[in-house]
């Protein structure tokens, strides 16, 4: 395993553009998993079982993508792997949109996935690695960033998916991608240092409750927010039959988002019982929202569950990874950022893989299915309250970094 370490405080504007261009790549990547299923099974016209088998994959490249990627973080600048990470991703659009074929599909999204990954991990290492304080609102802000580019992306893609099919959709998804990667210039130059050590080590710690846990909940929490892009489009296009719906979706979860998760991730990071107790009230608010969402069928109704999810991104995903990190150091940045970009791919692939193959069942399928994500969320968050409980009593737990 790799530990980068990044010396070098960044300027204001290679910060910026640091964020901006991890909303990008969210915006590119959501975008493409948003429509995905539609477009295999509308225009490659495969099967259901094909079609969800490919959603699932697609989701799981883009976490594990970055296992290929975190070894040659030291061998070169965030800058090189950035850049060469939003080619991959353009590449894989454009083959996308000019090929239909199972194979070349298949290599396409790996290509994106991959992309993903690692321009993420190289950008999030870049901005956590800064410095040893304010790690919560730098890690807020990215995730600003990618829930905005999840929340536009989609919006963006349904529509050009609805007016001009999936090619012209891939194509621009790939055109944009593209430009993103003239825009790395922008990012520090600089090589990273590097001190390798061995997996062995990292792999010993899985065993620790410390670190296992927080690696589960985000298991079970990104199960859940894969719902968002992969079940509630195919339910508003069951269930309601309307492109405003679909799009006002996203833009609500986009709304969400950027009222909340700066201010989340602040509160998070001066009042330890935020901290502590925030992944469990995000499980209640998923938990709400699927109850919501078994019974849907007004665009009012769905808009209002899906902004209840989007409560629970902003609590979740911030606080979990800044507990990681921490537990970690910053000397092994890679290591905890790729470990819990496996725990997220884990999650959504099992939740994506199971929510399109029950959608796609029809009948009441789906609405039990989001009866039984609500319970588990609920006792998922009952058992978190305790456990945070226990350790606020016992005096157990990651201290909090102010700045």
């Amino acid at each position: 395993m790799t530990a980068v370490t990044v010396p070098q405080r960044m300027r204001l504007a290679q910060r910026n553009a640091a964020v901006g261009l991890y909303g990008l790549v969210s915006l590119t990547m959501r975008g493409g998993l948003a429509v995905l299923g539609i477009a295999a099974a509308d225009d490659f016209h495969w099967s259901a079982a094909l079609t969800a088998a490919f959603v699932a994959y697609a989701t799981l490249v883009m976490r594990f993508g970055r296992v290929l990627v975190a070894p040659f973080m030291g061998s070169t600048s965030v800058r090189n792997v950035t850049q060469l990470s939003l080619l991959g991703i353009g590449l894989g659009y454009l083959l996308l949109s000019f090929a239909h074929s199972v194979a070349v599909a298949w290599i396409a999204v790996t290509l994106i996935g991959t992309g993903y990954g690692g321009a993420v991990l190289a950008i999030k290492v870049l901005m956590v690695g800064e410095q040893p304080s304010g790690v919560l609102r730098r890690l807020g802000l990215l995730a600003t960033a990618l829930n905005v580019g999840a929340a536009v992306g989609p919006l963006v893609s349904g529509l050009i998916q609805a007016s001009y099919g999936a090619d012209i959709n891939f194509l621009q998804l790939g055109l944009l991608s593209i430009a993103g990667a003239a825009l790395t210039s922008l990012l520090p130059s600089a090589r990273t240092q590097v001190a390798t050590t061995s997996a062995r080590p990292t792999v010993r710690r899985l065993t620790d409750p410390e670190v296992s846990y927080p690696l589960l909940l985000l298991v079970f929490a990104f199960a859940l927010y894969a719902q968002l892009y992969a079940t509630v489009p195919l339910l508003v296009h069951a269930r309601l039959d309307s492109g405003w719906v679909l799009g006002a979706v996203f833009v609500v979860n986009a709304v969400v988002v950027i009222a909340l998760q700066v201010p989340a991730s602040s509160l998070a990071a001066r009042l330890d019982a935020v901290r502590r107790y925030g992944p469990a009230i995000g499980l209640v608010c998923f938990a709400a929202s699927f109850a919501v969402l078994a019974y849907a069928h007004t665009g009012a109704v769905v808009l209002g569950a899906v902004a209840i999810a989007s409560i629970a991104e902003c609590l979740v995903l911030p606080i979990v990874e800044a507990d990681l990190s921490a537990l970690f150091g910053s000397g092994a940045l890679v290591a905890a950022f790729t470990l819990s970009a496996l725990a997220m791919g884990v999650g959504e692939s099992i939740g994506s893989y199971l929510g399109v193959s029950l959608m796609l069942v029809g009948g009441s399928t789906a609405s039990y299915f989001l009866l039984a994500l609500a319970c588990l969320s609920g006792l998922c968050a009952a058992v978190d309250t305790a456990r945070a409980f226990l350790r606020s009593r016992s005096g157990a737990g990651v201290t909090v970094t102010h700045g």
